[in-house]
């Protein structure tokens, strides 16, 4: 069969889009179908495991929904006109030409953007790629449908996984005043969303990437597939002066290291970075935390040991209670913490100065806190980017994995949280 184009989508799967489709075999109709048989046909076949066959359903289904005159019809086969029209390869998943050829708010004749086609067709690798580029997440059509709309009503839970980790918004509702969920025939689909609503970690997730503070919420699973965390990626154009190449050599630079913290501090600490006890923010004086060394009392030879950045390499100890908020969120408990890269020999090494004794476990590093001092105005006051300590994301992690950690191994454990 001649054909236009071929590729092989990212997760596998290899495509041929023929040259012309009959869109009513593939979904299955006859020629004169209605706008709803046609819409329920394609429903029932846009979840085909094998990429091939969701690519021509998707493709069926948009011939038949364009009036823009895009496809020439013979008979009963169409044909595209435009190889490089980029809701055609939106809807045929070719993630490549659509990057270099779409672009990302354009909509067509009906409002929608190709995100809302790749997510609808269930193209998980296109519908990424797109979001990644920055494409609009919650960016009506006519109808005033989302691509959370269009990914629910055809049943692409992962897809909608996707879109609300990027920020989608499940209270979105449509001109018939319906949202996501209520769109949606698939019990885990209104489940996820509807959870969502609830979920005061994605609430923060889409507040903050709202805000341009983040760009993304990140799931976290150990090798079992087991959710054990949840991360929000931190915009470092959110810091002064920062370029990606200066962020990009920190992260494989400078030294990984925790911070926990409590949730209501999250959104200055996006916005301004780590500051030190004794620092101010607005009205807001920072202070040590409950149960921990005071202002003005000396530890470790060090005056004043409270006036500082403190930071640790062990997860473990940045996650006790003293430190770090017990979250609940999605009817489970989580601990919040941030993950932040440190400029090597810019700290001192301490053990632990936790009032409550904190237990080591195997493979924990035996001197679990960092200490960055900051004694002098102006280097309390100096912008995050000339600081020895940059906040890369938040996460959250579940305080029953961090209860099962005590008898797992630490390195194993620690690999779990990416290095981002």
């Amino acid at each position: 069969m001649a054909f236009f184009i071929a590729y092989t989508a990212d997760g596998g799967g290899y495509v041929i889009v023929p040259r012309s489709v009959d869109p009513f075999k593939e979904l299955g109709l006859s020629p004169g179908a209605s706008a709803r048989a046609t819409e329920d046909a394609y429903k029932a076949r846009a979840n085909f495991p094998r990429r091939q066959d969701r690519v021509l359903a998707s493709l069926a289904y948009h011939m038949l929904t364009s009036v823009d005159g895009r496809y020439t019809r013979r008979g009963r086969q169409y044909e595209i006109r435009n190889l490089e029209d980029q809701f055609y390869l939106a809807a045929a998943g070719h993630t490549k030409l659509l990057l270099k050829r779409g672009s990302l708010s354009k909509t067509d004749e009906h409002g929608r953007t190709s995100l809302y086609i790749a997510a609808r067709s269930g193209f998980y690798d296109t519908t990424k790629a797109l979001l990644e580029k920055g494409a609009p997440v919650n960016q009506v059509q006519e109808d005033g449908s989302t691509p959370l709309h269009g990914s629910a009503c055809y049943g692409q839970v992962l897809v909608v996984k996707l879109l609300l980790s990027y920020g989608a918004d499940p209270h979105h509702r449509n001109k018939w005043g319906r949202t996501a969920a209520d769109e949606s025939s698939v019990s885990e689909i209104r489940r996820l969303v509807t959870n969502y609503n609830e979920d005061k970690i994605a609430a923060l997730a889409r507040s903050f990437i709202s805000m341009g503070l983040a760009t993304k919420l990140y799931n976290m699973h150990d090798s079992r597939g087991v959710e054990i965390g949840r991360k929000i990626v931190r915009n470092y154009q959110t810091i002064p002066s920062m370029t990606k190449q200066e962020w990009d050599e920190k992260l494989c630079r400078w030294e990984s290291c925790w911070h926990g913290t409590k949730s209501q501090y999250l959104e200055s600490i996006l916005r301004h970075g780590l500051l030190p006890s004794g620092a101010r923010v607005g009205d807001h004086t920072i202070t040590p935390p409950t149960n921990h060394i005071r202002l003005g009392k000396s530890c470790f030879d060090k005056d004043n040991w409270a006036a500082a950045i403190f930071v640790s390499p062990s997860v473990l100890y940045a996650s006790d209670a003293c430190y770090a908020e017990l979250l609940m969120s999605g009817g489970e408990n989580w601990r919040v913490v941030l993950r932040a890269r440190i400029k090597p020999n810019s700290y001192s090494e301490h053990s632990s100065t936790l009032l409550s004794k904190h237990a080591p476990v195997a493979g924990e590093p035996e001197n679990s806190e960092y200490r960055i001092a900051s004694t002098e105005e102006d280097t309390i006051r100096r912008v995050e980017g000339s600081r020895h300590v940059i906040v890369t994301s938040v996460t959250f992690i579940k305080a029953s994995v961090l209860e099962d950690a005590r008898n797992m191994n630490y390195d194993s454990l620690l690999a779990h949280f990416g290095e981002v």
